[in-house]
């Protein structure tokens, strides 16, 4: 049983659609199986169009200052002020931030209570294209979701191994495996249509890949546009199906394209790529660009091809393999990710949380 009951999770406003929301999500679900409650904090305010919360849906959250007409600076006292009575009435065991400014609210609450409590970052994305990232500093301890942003921290801010855990993030186990068909070659990108996925490489990729292959998108952003021009450029438009955003993508690759040879990830950066994990969970061999950071903890020889980020033919060269060599079993692929899965992602994160809140505590009470 653990001694931890109560968890605060602190971030500004997320969009809705991304890999952070499904961690979360996961997160809360790995700690609920432990009768753990937690709580979640919203900083900054509310745009229509801009922030969802269909993802919180079942989660105990909560938005400071909705849509408070207020400037910064006075936005940043009320919301630190009201964090901070939070904090004293609930009594966390743990809190966690997401992201600078929450460390940054958290760090400035602490500072006005009396009961001392560790402070944990939760980063997403890698250092390298994060600003202010000597804030990160201000927390005690972190959990790292990838080897990456591990190694990040200690190189970049010169933070002791010892307060670092690098937990991955979490997948619920499918109940479905998603099969391979020799006769059709259905490629598969799923991801926003935006610079940081670098989709233009993947449509590139494929200018001067022959045979009867099909590119499925499921996304969408900003960039969709551009590709599209770009692929009638290229006379591949034709081989190109753009699905859209989807809630559920992977039920909807299941019951509406079916068999998958192969998912493509072609990003420049990311901080844990859940895209590569969920694929791999459902039996999809991968195909992914070696960018700072995660895939290297994810894509093995056992199931997928992991590409230098600025080898301008190496996503070509890979499809070309995967059009002509045979790839490991569906089951095979799938049996590659179980360490990510949630009920051994929720033991490797309590044994830290539990271990270095502990430490803390004794800590702040010899110095009391």
């Amino acid at each position: 049983m653990s001694e931890i009951k109560r968890i605060l999770v602190v971030s500004t406003l997320l969009r809705g659609h991304g890999g952070m929301e499904t961690a979360v999500n996961h997160f809360v679900e790995g700690m609920k199986s432990r009768n753990i409650s937690v709580r979640i904090i919203f900083l900054g305010k509310q745009k229509r169009g801009k922030h969802s919360f269909h993802w919180c849906e079942g989660l105990n959250y909560k938005v400071l200052l909705p849509s408070y007409p207020f400037n910064d600076f006075i936005r940043n006292q009320i919301e630190t002020v009201r964090l901070r009575r939070i904090i004293e009435s609930w009594e966390p065991d743990v809190t966690i931030a997401l992201n600078n400014s929450a460390l940054d609210r958290l760090a400035t609450a602490r500072s006005k209570i009396k009961n001392p409590f560790a402070i944990y970052s939760w980063i997403h994305f890698s250092l390298k294209i994060l600003r202010r990232i000597k804030t990160i500093t201000k927390a005690d301890f972190h959990l790292a979701i990838s080897s990456g942003i591990k190694e990040e921290l200690i190189s970049e801010l010169n933070i002791s191994p010892e307060r670092i855990r690098t937990v991955w993030n979490p997948f619920i186990k499918t109940e479905f495996l998603i099969e391979r068909d020799p006769t059709k070659l259905n490629f598969l990108f799923m991801g926003r249509l935006a610079e940081q996925k670098d989709p233009e490489k993947l449509i590139r990729s494929f200018s001067g890949i022959q045979g009867h292959w099909i590119l499925h998108i499921i996304g969408d952003g900003g960039l969709k546009s551009n590709l599209c021009r770009l692929a009638n450029e290229l006379n591949i438009s034709q081989k190109i199906i753009w699905h859209g955003w989807q809630k559920n993508p992977w039920e909807y690759v299941r019951d509406k394209i079916g068999k998958v040879t192969c998912l493509i990830m072609t990003s420049k950066n990311e901080g844990f790529p859940m895209v590569l994990v969920e694929a791999l969970s459902h039996g999809v061999f991968c195909i992914s660009t070696d960018c700072p950071t995660g895939p290297r903890d994810v894509i093995t020889s056992n199931n997928g091809i992991l590409v230098p980020l600025h080898d301008s033919q190496g996503v070509s060269q890979a499809i070309e393999y995967v059009i002509h060599n045979n790839l490991p079993t569906s089951e095979k692929v799938a049996e590659s990710v179980e360490k990510f899965q949630l009920e051994n992602y929720t033991d490797n994160v309590l044994d830290f949380l539990e271990n270095t809140s502990n430490s803390f505590s004794s800590a702040k009470e010899t110095a009391l």
